[in-house]
């Protein structure tokens, strides 16, 4: 198939991020990909973790990480009692070593 008829393209290729000039942004793609996958694996973890010790979910908080890729934004599920952060994903990091990241 050379060509895609009008109309009959699949709902990812018309939702796909666009460039000014009509090409698809392989930037903004990737990373929407990225976001998803690693929400979608937080979810999971949470919801296993919510299902074993009974507990109730409360929400979401956001945080933006910076990757090659450029800027994602995690949407980190929150514990009515106890909590959960993804160690795996999120790396903890002193000040120190951050501003001079930002200097360099």
């Amino acid at each position: 198939m050379d060509t895609l008829q009008q109309g009959a393209a699949p709902m990812a290729l018309t939702d796909m991020p666009m460039t000014a000039d009509g090409t698809i942004d392989f930037r903004r793609l990737a990373v929407g990909l990225v976001e998803g996958c690693v929400n979608s694996a937080m979810e999971m973890a949470v919801e296993e973790i919510a299902s074993e010790e009974g507990v109730r979910r409360n929400g979401y908080r956001e945080r933006r990480v910076m990757t090659v890729i450029g800027e994602i934004t995690l949407r980190i599920p929150r514990l009515r009692e106890g909590s959960y952060f993804p160690e795996e994903v999120l790396r903890l990091r002193s000040r120190a070593v951050c501003s001079r990241r930002r200097l360099t």
